[in-house]
């Protein structure tokens, strides 16, 4: 009869560690981005590029860096989509010296992001922005200008990359 009941207690006490230890993994497996609050980024350009016109033909061109802006970000919700887990997240982009925010949207109101790589994709009505905001980069791409027919250095199409900084 002891034996049984030490067979038992060892078997519980088995239990007891595994359970522990499954407890532990799984508190320790987190997604690699995992915002689920609002989140605001100050973020500045640090090199560019475009086309510019130089009275008679287009060619690439370094344009000024100086833009800078800042990324808004309120927390929607969290949901699986095709089998990972993503937030959805209403973005607004503010110029710095304005106080003019733009929507970011992929053609809907929320922007979806995938919570293990941190990375997404939006546009406001005259610029795309990729970011990611696990390694705090992003492009910001100004698609007009060119198309338009108009040979001057108006309006250009560009290409800009940067970092962001977490504002608290």
């Amino acid at each position: 009869m002891q034996a049984n009941v030490a067979d038992v207690l060892m078997r519980e006490g088995s239990v007891k560690v595994i359970m522990a230890l499954v407890g532990a993994t799984l508190a320790l497996v987190q997604p690699a981005f995992s915002q689920s609050k609002d989140g605001a980024y100050y973020c500045v350009v640090e090199m560019s590029a475009g086309l510019a016109f130089d009275g008679a033909k287009w060619s690439a061109a370094a344009l000024r860096v100086d833009q800078k802006f800042v990324l808004r970000m309120k927390y929607g919700g969290s949901h699986i989509e095709e089998g990972k887990q993503v937030s959805d997240y209403d973005i607004t982009i503010t110029d710095a010296g304005t106080d003019f925010d733009r929507p970011c949207s992929n053609n809907q109101k929320m922007v979806t992001i995938h919570d293990d790589d941190g990375g997404f994709r939006c546009g406001t009505i005259t610029e795309d922005f990729v970011v990611n905001i696990k390694t705090l980069r992003f492009l910001r791409i100004y698609p007009l200008g060119y198309v338009s027919g108009q040979d001057n250095n108006d309006n250009t199409p560009s290409v800009s990359g940067g970092t962001c900084t977490t504002i608290d």
